[in-house]
């Protein structure tokens, strides 16, 4: 495992796959970069990779502002419907999607309320290697009432091994990002685009 001098990003090898990850993402095509060093250092010593499966994975957390409740930020059909029921009161929620695409598959999960930790169990490990050593309370934090994460994760495998080398893994992963995009444009509302881009700096 390798991080970054600030814990912004890292890397992890194994014998099986490479893994890079960064908690300050701004645009795919410098989440390219670093995935294109990392990937093409290795290339070094393995000449050529066989790959069966790839992914680009995105955690974005859905935090409302000024009074607006989660259903203003997200089309319907993701978050968990009440009973109509005066004796349950609901807390919360998750949704989970699978979509197939012209790269393979789509899967998102959305997760809102109380009891919910904003990073999903399997991504704690990266999560606590990238916390900064110094913050006292490394573990996830759970989620404030009324506030979410949507998890999207694009998926291109095959059943067979295929021959690659760093500029088509980038750009097999370019078609994923492209997937995973625009599932999120769609799966927000307009009011939710709004409201980021006049937070944008």
């Amino acid at each position: 495992a390798f991080m970054a001098a600030d814990r912004s990003s890292g890397c992890q090898i194994s014998l099986d796959q490479i893994i890079v990850h960064t908690r300050s993402y701004k645009t795919f095509s410098k989440f390219a970069e670093l995935v294109s060093i990392v990937v093409s250092e290795v290339e070094k010593h393995a000449r050529s990779f066989d790959v069966n499966a790839m992914g680009i994975r995105y955690l974005d957390r859905i935090s409302p502002s000024n009074g607006d409740e989660l259903k203003a930020y997200l089309k319907p059909g993701f978050l968990a419907e009440p009973l109509q029921w005066a004796d349950f009161e609901l807390l919360g929620g998750m949704s989970h999607r699978l979509y197939k695409t012209k790269t393979g598959v789509l899967q998102a999960r959305f997760w809102s309320g109380n009891g919910y930790s904003e990073v999903p169990d399997d991504l704690v490990p990266l999560y606590l290697l990238t916390e900064d050593s110094s913050v006292q309370a490394m573990a996830p934090k759970f989620l404030e009432p009324g506030h979410g994460t949507l998890d999207t994760d694009s998926i291109w495998s095959s059943p067979t091994l295929q021959r690659m080398d760093t500029a088509r893994i980038v750009g097999e992963l370019d078609a994923l990002h492209a997937h995973a995009n625009a599932f999120f444009r769609e799966a927000c509302s307009d009011h939710a685009f709004q409201v980021w881009n006049e937070g944008a700096v």
